[in-house]
């Protein structure tokens, strides 16, 4: 019973990771990815709005200005000379062109490339990969200082935890919707706490591996054929043991 309940507590873990990671994909994209509303159109700049287009019944505008945040708060883009080959190459792709694109717009081609690139190392992950499992903690950790970071900057009188207290309880107040940008970014920033199951799950990997080896060792160990070739030797050592013994005999009645 006990080894039942371990196995559908680490399947819980195995695929709630997997869950958790692609809904905060979805609500990453989401804050500046959003359906068109009255609501959204007085809370943002016109000149805000890069896109506006339909899909299906509904309409939905992608929010430059959001863009350009998550953007210049990532990680990587932290990194200088990271940043500097990012906006060259911008600017590079600009050149050719004769009506330039909004940078908005590479920048989110950016998202997109590493999003894809990460699911597939959370794909690999998800398959028992310990190092795909490391890598996936590093990125994670890069995601929860983005979040952090946009979070701090929109309340920068407000601890984190606070900021997120206060957005649940205004939102129970005024019985409002938490389908808003703000909203999503809040969402996205708990889904940081995934690195928990990643962790977890990454340690459980290991033991398994771990113990997969010494059980390979022992069978290793207590193989048929060492017995075999343990019992050959003990029946070599006894038959010199024999003849020695014989030859013992031979001298001493000589």
């Amino acid at each position: 019973m006990a080894s039942k309940c371990k196995n559908f507590l680490i399947t819980v873990i195995h695929f709630s990771f997997l869950i958790i990671s692609i809904l905060q994909i979805y609500f990453k994209y989401s804050t500046f990815i959003a359906p068109r509303s009255e609501s959204l159109t007085i809370q943002t700049d016109k000149n805000d709005i890069l896109i506006n287009y339909k899909l299906g019944k509904g309409n939905f505008v992608i929010n430059s200005q959001k863009i350009e945040q998550n953007f210049n708060i990532s990680g990587l883009m932290n990194i200088k000379t990271i940043r500097n080959y990012a906006f060259e190459r911008f600017d590079k792709l600009n050149e050719n062109r004769e009506r330039e694109i909004d940078k908005a717009i590479y920048m989110l081609y950016y998202f997109i490339i590493s999003d894809i690139i990460y699911l597939q190392i959370l794909y690999i992950f998800f398959f028992n990969r310990c190092t795909a499992g490391i890598i996936t903690i590093i990125i994670q950790i890069f995601k929860c200082y983005s979040s952090t970071k946009r979070i701090k900057e929109s309340s920068p009188y407000l601890c984190v935890f606070e900021t997120v207290i206060n957005f649940f309880r205004e939102s129970y107040i005024r019985n409002s919707k938490w389908r808003t940008p703000e909203g999503y970014q809040i969402f996205e920033f708990l889904c940081n706490f995934v690195i928990i199951l990643d962790i977890i799950y990454l340690i459980i990997l290991i033991k398994r591996k771990h113990n997969n080896k010494n059980k390979d060792v022992q069978a290793i160990q207590y193989s048929p054929l060492n017995d075999e070739m343990n019992d050959d030797n003990r029946k070599d050592y006894q038959d010199e043991e024999d003849i020695d013994n014989d030859d013992n005999e031979e001298k001493n009645f000589l």
